[in-house]
């Protein structure tokens, strides 16, 4: 509510300056009342559309479900959850929750997703981590929960070949992004404990959990 006050009060001023910057550079020194009023009913009605464009906008962004606020012990096995939205031909996926740790020592909870070929060969096989770029810093952020297109190759790049050799992709979310935050935006040491704690994740699963 403050962000959406804040922006049409900025669009507002926004607006008065060009009107005084036009009426400056037509050397006009007193504008009729009427012109000023329909300037303002102008810049309300503008400000006003682009605050109803952004709510429909946030109303359609993804939000976390339940999975995301499950708890979650660094003892405990990661909780999962099949995916079957945007999975890719002779795939699984599951999304995951998993104990890690933030730069400052405390105990934190981080999602991601798991990528396997639905023909996995006996034994553990190698598990390659994928740490995304920028989402955002808020848990609606979380790539995981934009599951139609997060496995293309475009966003993983080499996705289907990683699968196609049977290796194992576990995908992190970071704290924060799907999970409480903060999310540790920039933070190395923070979200290179999420991605580490990941591949443990998914070790953990156990191939038998995979072929399932």
């Amino acid at each position: 509510m403050i962000a959406a006050v804040f922006g049409v009060r900025m669009v507002l001023f926004g607006l008065a300056q060009v009107g005084a910057a036009l009426g400056r550079g037509r050397a006009v020194r007193h504008r009729p009342r009427w012109t000023r009023v329909l300037v303002a009913a102008g810049a309300l009605v503008v400000a006003f559309g682009l605050l109803i464009v952004s709510v429909r906008l946030q109303a359609a962004s993804p939000r976390p479900d339940a999975f995301y606020s499950a708890p979650v012990r660094h003892s405990a096995a990661p909780g999962t959850e099949p995916l079957t939205i945007g999975v890719l031909a002779r795939t699984k996926a599951w999304r995951i929750l998993y104990a890690t740790t933030r730069e400052d020592g405390s105990t934190a909870v981080a999602s991601g997703v798991v990528l396997a070929s639905a023909a996995l060969p006996d034994g553990p096989g190698p598990v390659i981590a994928w740490a995304h770029g920028t989402s955002g810093i808020v848990p609606g952020c979380a790539p995981s929960l934009a599951a139609s297109d997060f496995f293309a190759p475009s966003v993983i790049p080499g996705v289907e070949q990683m699968v196609a050799r049977g290796w194992v992709l576990v995908a992190t979310d970071y704290v924060g992004l799907g999970t409480d935050g903060p999310h540790p935006y920039l933070i190395g040491e923070g979200e290179a404990r999420s991605v580490l704690d990941s591949v443990r994740a998914a070790r953990q699963l156990g191939t038998y959990r995979w072929r399932t």
